[in-house]
């Protein structure tokens, strides 16, 4: 399908996010799951944002198991929430400000608990809602992180955007519903069922009106999309 996807593990990923982080230029890093390949599919715009990315990380269990099952090796997965967390943690070493923009109604809630959870950090501000411009408050405060939580596509083009309208930005990161975790309106899967991939059926049970479509592009159509790239590649090797 055309998007990289990199496999790195913990260590290696730090390493490239502090790589990222000290850089020169604004970067956008995406935890692509199987609902973004789906849409990428489907949608010209955002298809190529995903082949564009800087650094795109697996954040799907269905991902994993479609490496292992064509012996590409192993995929290492992270998910959003614990990589905003990471990038966060990377920026209160070198003390770099971090911008919050996105949810519905929990921005500020999020924002609170992540300074609680990280003292060092400096977080600069957080807007509420999905804007489609740039605020004057975000320019103003010149971050170096920008974690935005519009849901994928929206929060690409806005990120788009960002990083040609404001050069402080070093690294700006999609991060779905993390807000909505850090803020406690939504609460995450029990442990064990992160580990075995079905986060998924968790948040399905707790919000299906919101999960439903989401979740059915993950579960039902990505594995159909995959098989037919799969006939493909391998009819066009013969």
């Amino acid at each position: 399908m055309g998007v990289p996807i990199h496999s790195v593990d913990e260590t290696e990923r730090d390493a490239l996010l502090g790589g990222l982080l000290r850089g020169e230029k604004g970067v956008h890093v995406a935890t692509v799951n199987p609902e973004f390949l789906v849409r990428g599919a489907r949608e010209a715009r955002f298809g190529e944002i995903l082949r564009q990315k800087t650094l795109n990380l697996c954040d799907g269990y269905g991902i994993v198991l479609l490496c292992r099952w064509l012996g590409l090796g192993q995929m290492h997965r992270h998910t959003g929430v614990t990589l905003a967390e990471r990038v966060c943690a990377l920026a209160a070493e070198t003390g770099q400000g971090v911008w919050l923009v996105g949810g519905r109604g929990v921005a500020p809630t999020a924002q609170r608990w992540l300074q609680e959870r990280q003292p060092n950090l400096r977080v600069l501000g957080a807007e509420d809602g999905a804007p489609d411009e740039v605020s004057a408050a975000l320019r103003v405060a010149r971050p170096a992180v920008v974690l935005v939580a519009m849901g994928a596509p929206k929060q690409a083009y806005y990120i788009r955007r960002l990083l040609r309208e404001v050069p402080s930005v070093r690294l700006a990161m999609g991060v779905g519903g993390t807000f909505d975790f850090w803020a406690g309106r939504v609460p995450r899967a029990p442990a064990w069922m992160q580990d075995w991939g079905v986060e998924w059926l968790y948040r399905l049970l707790k919000q299906p009106r919101l999960r439903g479509r989401r979740i059915w592009r993950a579960v039902g159509v990505y594995p159909w999309l995959m098989l037919k790239w799969w006939w493909r590649a391998g009819r066009e090797k013969i």
